[in-house]
């Protein structure tokens, strides 16, 4: 589904009083809980949110965990610390761990051909197992064939996710470049199925939920059971929210359909890099930033993003389904996790962890948010003029370079802009540095909007002087 990823460097994907277990002693931080619940509130009031939940943890303890506004809005039944939201594509981390402990078993190379374990899927003879687990295969995307949404609201498999791609060429040499792919882990999946000779989900629930204590964590198909189950919802166009697209938990699966707490997120996170779940060798593994020959991976490892945010490392995956939005970053300078879930498939939780973390660390942020030496203030007007009526749908496509247009259609731009409406006009362009590439000029920005900060990239092509590349993304 196209909310079913990470939002990454390209137009398309940027413009696609109950208990928790606390620290058993005094957080070492002061936790800032008004500066905090200020930036939320405002984030979800301003992208019209129904409801999320949160949670702070320091050195694996929770120190902080709230629920804001409804989970249901027809029921009117708050969001709290123990609601459960879809995960979406942060079940790739589960994944892959899953493919490393069976690595780690004997069972499998993660340089063998995926025909060895899989013959008959779709190129197999051309990839690898490293290549599924980076995003390097080729391999087309099903959650973008037409008519998925339809498709998804049926009951799924393997093989019709398989049938909805079977017949779609590789979109480049694998290995060559980097690109989101859903189909990549459900291809994973199968794997851990045909080598494990158990259910992908019972595996997943003995090697991974237990031993991590995840008591709380369960999966799409078993939502009607849960008492505390947040109602998933979409934007509309007219500023509204309606209950979100049906999602049937074989469509999403193994690339996409846990179902999770914050609670039990912190612990995932912190059991991931203790060693309970894989060795900490093979969790370095999942943190090392694959390398293509063309264009860059955004920092992806295996199921994990490593990237920094204030100039601060961050090891991360977001995550949405049609309702939902989630992400869980860690801070290994300020041994710091946040985990942040929203039932709202406009996709605020990237914006929240980040604000969060603003909130707690201000000097981080403030220093992160000065404008850098080196200005050149024409350039920047002209990055104003440019982008500004972008954001409401309107391509100049006369001061782009050729392979630029031909990259971007009417329909995604449109999309995407429709996507970006709801932060409203942009505030401030803060420039962040500049640097010579062999064919062009990157241009680095923070745009301010009201309620949050995105990171503005644009390069200016060396010979045409028109933009080659224009991307936004989380800071």
């Amino acid at each position: 589904m196209p909310a079913m990823k990470r939002s990454l460097p390209s137009l398309l994907a940027a413009l696609t009083a109950l208990f928790l277990p606390l620290a058993a002693s005094a957080a070492p931080t002061p936790v800032p809980v008004a500066a905090i619940d200020r930036a939320t509130r405002r984030i979800l009031h301003a992208l019209k949110t129904p409801g999320a939940t949160i949670a702070v943890a320091e050195n694996g303890r929770i120190v902080y965990a709230r629920g804001y506004g409804l989970r249901n809005l027809a029921a009117k039944e708050g969001a709290d610390v123990n609601t459960h939201y879809e995960i979406g594509s942060m079940t790739k981390q589960f994944t892959a761990a899953a493919i490393l402990q069976l690595r780690d078993a004997g069972k499998l190379s993660l340089d063998e051909s995926v025909a060895k374990i899989l013959p008959r899927a779709p190129h197999a003879n051309q990839i690898t197992i490293r290549q599924l687990l980076t995003h390097t295969s080729g391999l087309a995307n099903y959650t973008n064939v037409s008519g998925f949404v339809r498709m998804a609201a049926r009951p799924g498999s393997y093989a019709k996710i398989i049938a909805s791609i079977a017949k779609k060429p590789l979109e480049f040499k694998p290995g060559s470049h980097w690109r989101y792919s859903n189909t990549n882990y459900i291809l994973l999946g199968r794997i851990v199925e045909v080598l494990s000779h158990e259910p992908y989900r019972r595996y997943i629930d003995r090697h991974e939920f237990a031993r991590a204590g995840m008591t709380h964590t369960h999966w799409i198909s078993d939502e009607a059971g849960l008492s505390d189950m947040a109602l998933g919802y979409r934007p509309l166009k007219n500023g509204g929210v309606a209950p979100s697209f049906p999602l049937h938990d074989r469509w999403a699966w193994s690339a996409g359909a846990i179902v999770s707490t914050v609670g039990d997120l912190v612990r995932w996170n912190e059991a991931l890099r203790s060693g309970k779940i894989v060795t900490r060798r093979d969790y370095r593994e999942m943190t090392t930033p694959v390398r293509v020959a063309v264009g860059s991976s955004g920092g992806y490892g295996f199921g994990l993003i490593r990237d920094r945010h204030d100039g601060q490392l961050r090891i991360s995956h977001d995550g949405g389904t049609f309702g939902f939005s989630s992400d869980a970053a860690f801070f290994p300078s300020q041994h710091l996790t946040i985990v942040a879930l929203t039932n709202s498939a406009s996709g605020p939780a990237t914006t929240i962890v980040n604000n969060i973390f603003d909130a707690i660390h201000p000097r981080i942020a403030a220093a992160a948010d000065a404008t850098a030496p080196g200005e050149n203030l024409g350039v920047t007007a002209r990055v104003k003029a440019f982008v500004i009526p972008l954001l409401r749908g309107d391509l100049n496509r006369s001061q782009i370079t050729p392979a630029a247009s031909k990259a971007l259609s009417d329909a995604a731009v449109k999309a995407a802009s429709q996507q970006l409406s709801v932060l409203g006009p942009p505030t401030a362009f803060v420039f962040r540095g500049s640097s010579v590439l062999p064919d062009a000029t990157k241009y680095v920005y923070l745009v301010r909007f009201k309620a949050t900060v995105l990171k503005l990239t644009v390069a200016i092509d060396a010979k045409s002087k028109k933009f080659a590349a224009f991307f936004f993304q989380s800071p």
